[in-house]
């Protein structure tokens, strides 16, 4: 494996920034460092391996209204996310049980307003956490 010297920086600068490299491309790194004492040794570290990826991070859902029907169940309602690059493979709907979040239902993806009756609630004792 041959290295290319990206740079020299002085011997109290313990980090580097790499602005030349391309998301989903290995690199493969080491460092050198030289005695300036009057001896010029030398000695290189392990090799380190980077891959960048770019990750867009998503909007958050929005929320639209959770409604208490006929004192039953809930309706929880949200509006997919506009102007995102990638579609949303599907939503998770989080009910409150006994303070912990637990996992309601999985909802693939529609268009429009998207909802979920939720059958099992207790109307005056739940919370909910949409992602």
């Amino acid at each position: 494996m041959t290295f290319v010297l990206l740079d020299s920086v002085a011997g109290n600068q313990l980090n580097y920034t790499d602005t030349s490299v391309y998301c989903h491309v290995i690199y493969d790194y080491k460092i050198e460092e030289i005695e300036m004492a009057g001896n010029l040794q030398n000695s290189f570290s392990d090799t380190a391996l980077a891959k960048p990826v770019h990750f867009l991070p998503l909007p958050p859902p929005e929320l639209w209204r959770t409604t208490v029907d006929t004192n039953l169940y809930t309706t929880t309602e949200w509006k997919m996310v506009n102007k995102i690059k990638f579609p949303i493979g599907y939503y998770t709907l989080y009910r409150m049980e006994n303070t912990r979040w637990e996992l309601e239902k999985n909802f693939i993806t529609g268009t429009g307003l998207i909802y979920h009756n939720d059958l099992k609630t207790q109307v005056e004792n739940q919370k909910y956490l949409l992602s």
